[in-house]
């Protein structure tokens, strides 16, 4: 179990946020760094949930917690450049540093994630790592 996890379905239930759910019936399978779609793979169980997040609730973006692991942003990027969906990654390359000294202000990001803020709030939040990635 993840540390989290058991916490998923209280922390949607105090925002009024649904939540969807799939087991994960696939394995790794494809493992190569460059994601492409192979039956069975893990990945595709992303890609059925994502697929009745869209159809649902008319998602046009995922925001992933990844923050170093390439295998892991890509699978995701992979898949939502397939579904048409954005892929955000707020915390990508951020050193821990800047995590540590933000770490309020994330959780204000995830909550405001459902009823956005008329400005965007990643360059506030984070303006060491939007110069990073801009850069």
């Amino acid at each position: 179990m993840q540390v989290g996890h058991g916490s998923i379905a209280a922390m949607a239930q105090c925002m009024g946020l649904p939540l969807l759910r799939r087991r994960i019936t696939g394995t790794s399978k494809h493992v190569g760094l460059e994601y492409a779609a192979t039956a069975g793979d893990e990945v595709e169980d992303l890609r059925a949930l994502l697929v009745a997040a869209q159809r649902l609730y008319a998602v046009e973006a995922v925001s992933t917690g990844a923050i170093a692991s390439d295998y892991q942003r890509l699978r995701v990027e992979s898949v939502c450049a397939s579904l048409g969906l954005v892929s955000l990654g707020f915390l990508w390359r951020v050193s821990q540093r800047v995590r540590r000294r933000h770490r309020r202000r994330v959780a204000r990001v995830c909550v405001c994630a459902h009823d956005p803020p008329p400005r965007p709030l990643a360059p506030t939040i984070f303006p060491d790592a939007m110069r990073t990635a801009g850069s």
